[in-house]
């Protein structure tokens, strides 16, 4: 009789258990939580794809333990699983960026001693982690409030989405912020960090809805792809004096901050729009700073992809003579995307050379040059459905 109970506690909190095929790696489902069993070290556990788990659907998971060392936790392992409440990676060495995706109930992660690495935001749009924590033991990682540092690279990985406090003052020793390391937090207001930084990752702070300032280092040299991509709130960037790149793939996208560019060699600020110190590159201009008749500064031959985005209040855009190149022509990334309200557009360049580009919608009339009339009218009209008039000037 206690022989029966027994065997019937064991079956009814075994739900399912399975060695994944040519793999050391064995799985059970134990009532509401999924056990991964890493026999050798030399194992690598990539997705809840790879393993079938017949009449369990994957929401019913809320718990994922791995036990035995594992050698790496792959990208998307861990994929939009709503009922998953925790995560202990036990002794996994490697966990992949975005090994744990979207799951949007996530509150509890813990790495053991043995992590060797972490690659850049490991963890992401998981909106309800709290706790994220690694072993005392551990020689190269530690956390703090569920911040994420690299004791080696002297570096910041990861800072949780919801992160409690509005201020996040970067620790002296911190030389690196990471990819993506403050990514989507939506309660920090302020950042600050110390002149000891040199590096800023891409994707560093976008998605921070309520970001409102960055006292950046003067020591970074680069501003990478959407550094500052959709921080809507933020009310200023002051760029850094050793600045010597900023990537043309939307660093800024999306933001309406004033530009201060004080002693940097790179970049210049006029009427609000930030263009580069001998004034080829037009770099981006913050909605605020659009005109009605916009202007663009004679010299200017590059202009970013982006670099006008949402710009609702042109209706007039005026080109220079200088121009060579509007937008990204390989990737098709215009300058001019969402600037519905431009009606009116006025070219001075060379349009046999700098070649078609989109500007809007929404254009009535291009105005050119005199003597260009019948050249330009020819040359636009060949790729538009609806005759657009043309005008000398």
């Amino acid at each position: 009789m206690i022989f029966i109970l027994v065997f019937l506690v064991s079956f009814s909190c075994l739900v399912y258990s399975k060695v994944i095929s040519n793999t050391n790696v064995s799985i059970e489902m134990r009532l509401d939580t999924l056990v991964v069993f890493a026999q050798t070290e030399e194992e690598t556990f990539s997705s809840l794809s790879d393993v079938t788990i017949p009449d369990v659907n994957d929401n019913k998971i809320k718990h994922v333990k791995i036990v035995g060392r594992l050698s790496k936790v792959e990208r998307h392992a861990f994929l939009k699983l709503d009922s998953l409440i925790t995560i202990d990676f036990g002794k996994t060495e490697v966990i992949a960026s975005s090994a744990v995706d979207s799951c949007m109930n996530l509150r509890w992660i813990r790495m053991g001693s043995e992590l060797k690495y972490l690659f850049d935001k490991p963890f992401v749009a998981c909106e309800s982690l709290e706790y994220v924590s690694v072993d005392d033991e551990n020689v190269r990682y530690k956390t703090e409030s569920g911040v994420i540092y690299d004791l080696k690279d002297s570096s910041i990985l990861s800072v949780p989405e919801n992160f409690r406090e509005s201020k996040f003052v970067v620790p002296q020793w911190i030389s690196r912020v990471s990819d993506g390391c403050f990514s989507d937090c939506r309660n920090i207001k302020s950042i600050s960090m110390s002149k000891k930084v040199r590096y800023v990752g891409s994707r560093a702070f976008s998605g921070c809805r309520n970001l409102e300032s960055v006292d950046l280092s003067d020591n970074i040299k680069q501003i990478q792809y959407l550094t500052f991509a959709n921080c809507v709130s933020l009310k200023s960037i002051r760029l850094p004096e050793a600045l010597e790149y900023i990537s043309t793939k939307k660093p800024f996208y999306n933001t309406n901050a004033k530009f201060e560019c004080g002693v940097s060699s790179l970049c210049k600020v006029v009427d609000g729009v930030l263009y580069s110190k001998d004034n080829r590159f037009l770099i981006y201009c913050p909605s605020y700073a659009a005109q009605k008749r916009h202007v663009i500064v004679e010299g200017t031959q590059f202009i970013y992809p982006y670099a006008f985005h949402n710009c609702l209040n042109i209706n007039e855009i005026v080109f220079p003579e200088s121009l060579l190149s509007v937008g990204d022509i390989v990737t098709g990334e215009g300058a001019f995307v969402g600037c519905d309200n431009i009606t009116d557009v006025y070219v001075k360049y060379d349009f046999t050379k700098v070649g078609r580009f989109y500007v809007g919608k929404n254009i009535k009339t291009y105005h050119v040059k005199k003597g260009d009339k019948d050249l330009f009218e020819y040359y636009v009209n060949r790729y538009s459905f609806e005759p657009i008039e043309c005008e000398e000037e």
